[in-house]
């Protein structure tokens, strides 16, 4: 894998991680929550509406 990429792993995968030098990994487990995701910037909400949301109480100083 190159800087960047994402692998999505499945029941029986498994994951070896090898460096020559300098390496950051970020290893996440869960279930799927089967919902829809979006993502703007450090905001992940379920829609649109509510990342722009988001985005103005961040703005207002309101975010909660």
């Amino acid at each position: 894998m190159q800087k960047g990429q994402l692998a999505v792993l499945t029941l029986g995968d498994g994951v070896v991680i090898n460096s020559n030098g300098q390496a950051s990994t970020i290893l996440v487990a869960g279930a799927p929550i089967n919902e829809p995701v979006v993502q703007y910037g450090p905001f992940v909400m379920n829609t649109e509406a509510e990342i722009n949301q988001a985005m103005l109480d961040y703005r207002n100083g309101t975010l909660a």
